[in-house]
């Protein structure tokens, strides 16, 4: 990184430092903030290996659209088709 941003390394070796303090000090402020996405993605990828009962690894119209009418997320396989469609 330090070769990229064509940094002198004393001052680059400060940045770092600099950084990982600020990181330390700030900790817990906001954690959830930035957590947030990478839980989201964690359930999906759950909530994905259970619906694919056949763990081909792949999902159709007919993997998802029970579960999704069931949960009164959608009424007919138009948004799956389009979800689908725009992979």
């Amino acid at each position: 990184m330090q070769s990229l941003l064509k940094i002198p390394p004393k001052i680059f070796a400060n940045f770092v430092k600099m950084t990982q303090l600020w990181m330390e000090s700030h900790r817990n402020e906001n954690l959830d903030k930035f957590m947030q996405p990478q839980n989201d993605l964690i359930f999906a990828k759950d909530l994905f290996r259970i619906w694919d009962e056949n763990d081909t690894g792949k999902l159709n119209i007919e993997i998802l659209t029970l579960p999704l009418i069931s949960l009164g997320l959608i009424n007919d396989t138009r948004f799956i088709t389009k979800l689908l469609n725009s992979l």
